[in-house]
Order: C-alpha cells, then sequence, then structure tokens
C-alpha cells in the first residue's frame, strides 16, 4: 500500500477555506447534511478556530496514525463545504488544523502538545492516537486548560482522574469495555442459540502497558459479573524488541478453552495468530486483539485470519442511525476519493473527534470560551447520532453513548456479527481448524 510521507518539517496547516472543493451534487453522490442551520444575522468578520493534534506517521503504530490523520482532514473538507461551523454565537468560523508527527513517541507528544497551545496558539486540540501517547499530552491540557478532545485514547480507569473531565472529552468506548461486546457474543447468541453450551469456557490473556490492561482487566471483571468461566488468565509484557507468546499461549493449550480473547495491538495481534498455528493450538473462536482489525493484519497472517474475530469502534457497513453530520455513504465515498482506500475505524475516529467539536460549538453561546464550552459539554454531554454510532459523554468527560460492534473476517472482509440491531452477517462457528485454512 503506497501512503504519502509527510514533510521532513513534518508540520502541516490546513487552512480553512484555501482551497475550493466541488459541490458535492457534482461528485456523483448525496450526503445527508445534519447540522445547526446557518444563524439569522449576518456576522460582522470571519472568524477562525484553530486546532492542533499530533498522529505517529511513523513507528509501530503509523497504520492507524495515518488514518486517523485523514479522519480528521476529510472532516475540515467536510467544514469547509458547509461554509465553516455555524457558532451559537452568530459567527461563522473556518478552521485552520495544525499538525505534527509525534513518531509514536510519548515522550514526543508533550513537548508537540507545548508547541501547539503556547506557540502555535491553537483554540483545541485533538488527541493522539491512543493511551500511552494520549496520557503523555493529559498534564500539557491540564496546566493550560485547553479542551482535548481524545482520539483513539483509551485509559486505564483506575487512574482516571475525575478533574480531567473538565478539559478532556472522549470519542470511543473505552478500553476496559472493549471486550465486553465478545462475552455478550458468546453468553447471549453461541450459548442459547447455537446451542454450545461448552463455550462458556474462556482463555483471557492482555499486554501490560495501559491500553492492553485495560482491556484485559476490563474484561476479566465483566466476565466475572457474567459468571463465565476463566480457563487462563494471564499478562505479558508488551516489549515489543523481545516478545514471545510461545510460553503463554503454551499454558492456553493446556487449559483448552473454547473462546481465546487478547487485550493486544497490531504487532501482539500478527504475533498470536501465528504461534497459534505454530503450537496448533485448537480454538472454537478467536479474538487475537485490536490490530486485526486493519487489513495489513489479515495480510500478515494469510490465510490464517478468516473466521477471526475482532471489537472495533466502527466499520465500512456497518449503519447508524444518523442525526447529525454526513452520512455514511459519503464518508466512505469522499474518503476513498480522496485517499484511494476505504476507511478504517480509526478514519471514523478522527472525522468525529472534529464532529464533536463542530457540534459543541454550534450549540454553545460562546464558542471559543473554553470554560463556558466545557460546562456545556459536560451539562448537556454533546449528544448526537453520527454515522459513527452515538456519542455522549458523562461528567467526566467519559465516553458513555458509544458501542462497540464486533466484525469476523468472512472471504477476506470485515463482517459485523454483533450487536443484533445491526449486523450485516451471521457468525460463523466454530471456526475451521488451522490445519483446514491451510490446506485452502
Amino acid at each position: 500500500m503506497s501512503i504519502e510521507k509527510p514533510s521532513r518539517r513534518k508540520f502541516i496547516k490546513y487552512a480553512g477555506g484555501a482551497v475550493a472543493m466541488a459541490a458535492i451534487a457534482a461528485a456523483g453522490y448525496g450526503a445527508y447534511m445534519y447540522s445547526r442551520p446557518a444563524p439569522e444575522q449576518t456576522p460582522t468578520k470571519k472568524n477562525i478556530v484553530k486546532i492542533g493534534t499530533t498522529k505517529p506517521l511513523t513507528g509501530t503504530e503509523s497504520i492507524l496514525g495515518i488514518y486517523e490523520w485523514e479522519g480528521t482532514q476529510l472532516w475540515h473538507d467536510w467544514v469547509k463545504e458547509q461554509g465553516g461551523i455555524n457558532g451559537g454565537d452568530g459567527n461563522i468560523y473556518d478552521v485552520e488544523l495544525y499538525f505534527y508527527d509525534d513518531e509514536n513517541r510519548t515522550e514526543n507528544v508533550g513537548r508537540l502538545f507545548e508547541r501547539l497551545i503556547s506557540g502555535d496558539k491553537v483554540d483545541y486540540v485533538f488527541g493522539p492516537l491512543y493511551g500511552p501517547l494520549g496520557m503523555a499530552a493529559v498534564s500539557v491540557v491540564m496546566k493550560y486548560g485547553v479542551i482535548d478532545f481524545y482520539g483513539t485514547c483509551s485509559y486505564d480507569e483506575k487512574i482516571w482522574k475525575p478533574e480531567y473531565g473538565q478539559y478532556i472529552f472522549h470519542t470511543i468506548t473505552n478500553g476496559p469495555k472493549y471486550l465486553h461486546g465478545t462475552i455478550d457474543l458468546v453468553m447471549d447468541h453461541i450459548i442459547p442459540i447455537l446451542g454450545d453450551e461448552e463455550a462458556d469456557n474462556f482463555a483471557l490473556i492482555h499486554g501490560d502497558d495501559i491500553f492492553r490492561y485495560s482491556v484485559g482487566y476490563g474484561a476479566y471483571e465483566y466476565l466475572q459479573k457474567r459468571n463465565g468461566t476463566i480457563t487462563h488468565y494471564e499478562q505479558y509484557s508488551t516489549d515489543m524488541a523481545s516478545i514471545d507468546l510461545s510460553p503463554v499461549l503454551t499454558k492456553v493449550k493446556v487449559a483448552k478453552p473454547k473462546i481465546l480473547m487478547i487485550g493486544a495491538g497490531y504487532p501482539d495481534s500478527v504475533l498470536s495468530v501465528k504461534q497459534m498455528v505454530e503450537l496448533d493450538i485448537p480454538i472454537n473462536l478467536m479474538m487475537p486483539g485490536q490490530g486485526a482489525v486493519t487489513l495489513e493484519w489479515y495480510d500478515a497472517v494469510h490465510p490464517y485470519g478468516e473466521e477471526l474475530i475482532v471489537t472495533t469502534q466502527w466499520e465500512p457497513g456497518v449503519l447508524w442511525p444518523v442525526d447529525y453530520g454526513p452520512s455514511h455513504d459519503w464518508f466512505v465515498s469522499r474518503y476513498e476519493e480522496k485517499f484511494g482506500r476505504k476507511p478504517d475505524y480509526t478514519s471514523s475516529i478522527g472525522f468525529t473527534q472534529g464532529l464533536a467539536l463542530q457540534h459543541a460549538m454550534e450549540n454553545c453561546e460562546e464558542p471559543l470560551n473554553t470554560n463556558v464550552m466545557s460546562e456545556y459539554i459536560r451539562r448537556t454531554g454533546n449528544e448526537f447520532n453520527s454515522f459513527y454510532g452515538h456519542y455522549k459523554v458523562d461528567e467526566y468527560g467519559v465516553q458513555i453513548g458509544h458501542e462497540m460492534v464486533i466484525m469476523q473476517w468472512q472471504n477476506g472482509e470485515k463482517k459485523c456479527i454483533w450487536p443484533p440491531k445491526i449486523k450485516n452477517a451471521e457468525l460463523i462457528y466454530p471456526m475451521t481448524p488451522w490445519e483446514e485454512k491451510k490446506s485452502k
């Protein structure tokens, strides 16, 4: 896959209104335009809202970082096509984006967020890609009192402080709830509907960094709540320079679970499948980690990715009811047109970071006043339904509206098999044994 790299300066500024976009109708497809009506009064001047962010365009998580940044760029296009953001104060705001490549290094995030806030004088920030990077921005955001719309950033609820919710507002379902849907799929569908009473037999392993740990302990606690049987549970080191899951997976093999769930990122999602095959560990259903959501993962583990499942924030083809922002079809079509490939779930998150800010600005009487904006968001939840799903945060900034979806790789494509209200395919269960996949 060919990806255009950023300039060596690693800084890109997109000024609102700088480039004219073709009309939606001329592009050959429509959009549902759900945004606040333009104010009746004529603004005395064109206002600017400056937004800064960092994403990893290099490093081990660069694939997802690129997708998320592209989603934000497409949101910027959407705003331009609407003529700007119609602020609740009666003014129209053009958007300027300020961007730096954090290179997937936590030490870069703090320094770059300092530059965005104190140097570039941005009004708002969009958080980095994932948990460790996101947490690295927290101290800077709190220091300056700047609102941060978190992106694909999960966190450990046990260290999240209530005061963070004054300025940090989440976009995604948090890590501890990532695997709840997988557990529900087993307990509410596989056992009672498909009739496999032995499916209540889980192995759960996860890495020890902030994201993987939050996914793992959240699943462990939810399994206990649902009275699930945990055959094996273990945490492993996520030192990617020396990671080897075979000792952990050997114990999984001895435990003979029917369901294996792993709290993993991209590298260990690939490694787990390869080592499951090498060790010839039989399993009825496997969720190898969040990295299994990408086509790059599917290609890396071919032909063994078929029928494995992954939990995700959003995917193309997942159709939620929409009352704000563009339609699912607009987003997917325009993304493919602009970037030459289908959007990833992180693409939708990058777009929704912008949509959440836009919705708040349209409904807040002082859209550039941090404290007034914060009060509005915490009081109302900043609630809307977009192609991404239900958005609503609580008074601590935590996402409580959004629901995860479960996809299964079927014939090289991701199909939604859970929750039932939006599924577009039936679950294939049990999965084909490794040896049979190899021979296909």
